[in-house]
């Protein structure tokens, strides 16, 4: 009789316990299927970044070819000779390469002062996030680095080659402080929309970059120590890509189209 009770309180253990395992399983069930409709929500808001990245680089480029057109109306206008103005006095060949040195010296100055702030910025990937410097050397050794040169322009895009496709790496000035982005998920992601306060009991540090970023600053910093005359790595170097200007948008459609699919 004992043994028979034993028995019936046993299954009714058992039946609460696959009643609770079960009702484990629908809350596991209901956090994935919230947690995948987050993800679809993110992958939404990405693609339309990406969307807003391109108009506003169309917008940019069509505002630079209007005020290049003025400034070169503006010039001629300068340049051309009156009757009432007299003509310039032929400069020496003295005040000429006094001019050229004053010119090159300038450029000198810009690049230094450019190569030290790029330095600077791999100097601290390199202390704080070990991982993203290696990555991006590695990128680098593997010859992802392209610097696009478009011509009459001189407009300049730099790509870096990823996992999954094609990445554009764009720089702005913010307060004389560079300021770069990357059209990859993994920079949308880490580095724009994750914050410390996602997680209070160990706050994480955002990196500022990807490693894409990273791999395209070294490229230039090599090439920029090549120019000054200093020590670099051929084999850091980016590779140089000429196109004409009509190939310009062209080229960024294709790569934010790619990352669209």
């Amino acid at each position: 009789m004992k043994s028979s009770k034993r028995k019936e309180a046993d299954v009714e253990e058992i039946k609460k316990l696959w009643t609770n395992l079960q009702g484990k399983l629908q809350e596991v069930t209901d956090e994935y299927k919230s947690l995948r409709n987050e993800i679809r929500d993110i992958d939404a808001f990405l693609r339309e970044v990406v969307n807003n990245v391109v108009i506003l680089l169309q917008e940019i480029h069509e505002s630079l070819s209007i005020l290049e057109n003025k400034v070169a109306t503006l010039e001629n206008r300068i340049s051309a000779p009156t009757h009432t103005t007299p003509a310039p006095a032929i400069p020496s060949k003295i005040s000429e390469e006094k001019e050229g040195n004053n010119r090159g010296n300038k450029i000198v100055e810009i690049l230094e002062k450019r190569l030290s702030l790029l330095e600077n910025l791999v100097a601290l990937v390199e202390a704080k996030f070990r991982n993203i410097y290696v990555e991006a050397l590695n990128a680098i050794k593997e010859h992802n680095v392209k610097k696009y040169i478009f011509k009459p322009s001189k407009k300049e895009l730099w790509i870096v080659v990823g996992r999954e496709g094609e990445y554009l790496i764009t720089e702005w000035n913010k307060n004389n402080d560079l300021q770069f982005a990357c059209s990859c998920p993994d920079y949308l992601f880490h580095v724009l929309l994750k914050h410390s306060k996602d997680i209070k009991e160990k706050p994480i540090i955002r990196r500022p970059f990807c490693y894409h970023v990273v791999s395209r600053i070294i490229a230039e910093i090599h090439e920029i120590r090549k120019t000054l005359g200093l020590n670099y790595r051929n084999d850091f170097l980016p590779e140089i890509i000429v196109e004409n200007d009509e190939y310009y948008l062209e080229l960024i459609k294709e790569i934010m189209e790619f990352f669209q699919r």
